[in-house]
């Protein structure tokens, strides 16, 4: 892998994590249920897709898994929030 390529996996990497806190705090803060159910979803993108930058950065194919998981837990957080509040 070149540097370049290095450096922007880097950067996008810090990019993520930026939108991981601010979902964490969109998470935290609410103030709505709506507001809680996209920062688990925006906590699930970011995350699942972090795992995959991290897994190009460090030569990790088992980080991919990861993410994969984490997509399929965010969609069940989702499925589980949206249900809960319908009934």
């Amino acid at each position: 892998m070149s540097a370049a390529v290095s450096v922007a996996l880097i950067v996008a990497a810090f990019i993520l994590f930026a939108c991981i806190l601010a979902g964490l705090w969109r998470a935290v803060a609410g103030p709505t249920i709506e507001d809680r159910l996209t920062a688990f979803v925006l906590l699930g993108a970011g995350g699942a897709a972090l795992f995959i930058v991290l897994a190009a950065i460090a030569d990790l194919p088992a980080l991919r898994d990861v993410a994969i998981v984490v997509v399929g837990l965010a969609t069940i957080v989702a499925v589980v929030f949206t249900r809960r509040s319908v009934r």
